[in-house]
């Protein structure tokens, strides 16, 4: 039987021109059939040698399911695994619709599975852990689904998953602090969810609240005085739509009549205010 298995993989590796590779299998073969126990002997070892012989064959065709029907007909995983080098890579089962668990029980790794385009979402169903999943390459836009609190969790930066499309309000939940928010670049149109009072409790300026289309009533609300309010570059206008803002209070913010008849009063509401000139 020995005789006949070195002829089986004589024949196939000569005609490929793969001479070394044949080497390496006739020696591998040649210590499980010594060993007496390896698992790839006898009529099996006959039977993988005929099946990858006849997939490199020109116009063979087999069906997924019947490929993998015979696969494992003839190998289980430890036979696979004893097999160095391997007849087939990871990317070449997967297209012949081997799953992520299969592959593992034939010995591929997490960063073979990578390379063969397997998807991180899929590597974690099969129980491959998130720090697993990192160190073996893939980046914060394939790991994204994970959520910002594991992400944070094995080490991505703040910065990274701001990088990456994450929203502050995301990141807010995961436990990172106003402070940091602000300190890794978000602006305050982005934490505008916190209110005026925080922003401004982490040094925001008024200036900055009025780009971030924070009105008067908000900034009223914050504590935030009305000539202050007018030095960040708030107009009539602005002011007009507070319900509590009169003529009265206009005139003594310094804006002239004509400015307070821009932005919205009549002749008739300024009549008793006494006005900047223009």
């Amino acid at each position: 039987m020995l005789k006949k298995l070195s002829k089986y993989i004589y024949i196939y590796i000569y005609n490929m021109n793969y001479y070394e590779k044949y080497l390496k299998y006739k020696q591998k073969y040649l210590e499980l059939k010594g060993a007496g126990t390896g698992p790839v002997t006898g009529a099996d070892a006959d039977n993988f040698l005929k099946f990858v012989n006849d997939l490199n064959k020109p116009n063979y065709n087999i069906s997924n399911d019947n490929f993998k029907r015979r696969f494992f007909l003839i190998l289980d995983q430890k036979a696979y695994q004893a097999i160095n080098p391997r007849p087939f890579n990871a990317d070449q089962l997967k297209k012949r619709n081997f799953s992520v668990e299969e592959l593992f029980q034939l010995g591929f790794t997490i960063k073979e599975l990578k390379d063969a385009d397997f998807s991180a979402q899929k590597l974690k169903i099969a129980g491959i852990s998130n720090i697993q999943l990192k160190a073996a390459g893939y980046n914060l836009s394939d790991l994204k689904f994970l959520g910002a609190r594991n992400l944070i969790a094995i080490d991505f930066t703040i910065r990274e998953l701001k990088d990456a499309g994450f929203l502050a309000q995301e990141l807010k939940t995961a436990g990172i602090s106003n402070e940091e928010l602000k300190t890794n670049g978000y602006n305050a149109s982005d934490l505008k969810f916190l209110g005026a009072k925080d922003l401004i409790a982490i040094d925001f300026t008024i200036k900055e609240l009025k780009d971030a289309n924070f009105t008067v009533n908000d900034l009223y609300e914050a504590g935030v005085k009305f000539t202050d309010m007018k030095k960040a570059g708030y107009t009539v206008s602005d002011f007009k739509s507070h319900v509590m803002i009169d003529p009265t209070v206009i005139s003594s913010l310094g804006f002239s009549k004509q400015e307070a008849l821009d932005g919205g009063y009549t002749e008739d509401e300024l009549k008793l205010q006494t006005w900047q000139k223009s």
